[in-house]
């Protein structure tokens, strides 16, 4: 599905405090050319200016973002692309202060105009390296599931 909005939406990190991406890569095809240029990043929290969501797609592995402390090993981190785009494989590369802040169970998600819609689901992603780099295909199996959002009332 094209989309402008696409967001890796982190459900557990690694580490007790932290998140921290080094590069976040999309592409339109298997191994093919970086879609993150000419957009706008941003992200569900960040530790200070230096760790700006940007950073995860500056290119530069010496750079990341990274969460705020209390609660940081969730949250989501987002770019918004100038044009939509599909994405059939992406890229994560771990912080290069340790796997520790990397992320560990996450959803790959597009914004259809209404609802996020998931496209890409990973779990138990541990044991990283410092600025190891993990690709992945996104592989549509049946109809997109909708992200829902609703509220839980006791009787």
């Amino acid at each position: 599905m094209a989309s402008t909005r696409w967001r890796l939406n982190i459900s557990a990190g690694n580490g007790p405090t932290y998140l921290g991406i080094a590069t976040l890569r999309m592409a339109a095809t298997a191994a093919g050319a970086d879609l993150c240029t000419g957009g706008t990043a941003s992200a569900s929290t960040v530790d200070s200016a230096p760790y700006a969501a940007a950073m995860a797609f500056d290119g530069n592995a010496a750079t990341y973002w990274s969460t705020s402390g209390a609660g940081g090993t969730v949250g989501w981190l987002e770019y918004l692309f100038p044009s939509p785009v599909t994405v059939a494989e992406y890229s994560v590369q771990s912080s290069n202060v340790g796997g520790a802040y990397a992320p560990q169970a996450w959803t790959l998600e597009s914004w259809d105009g209404a609802a996020w819609v998931v496209a890409d689901t990973r779990t138990s992603q541990t044991a990283w390296g410092v600025g190891q780099t993990r690709t992945y295909t996104v592989v549509a199996v049946g109809p997109p599931a909708r992200v829902q959002s609703f509220v839980w009332m006791p009787v």
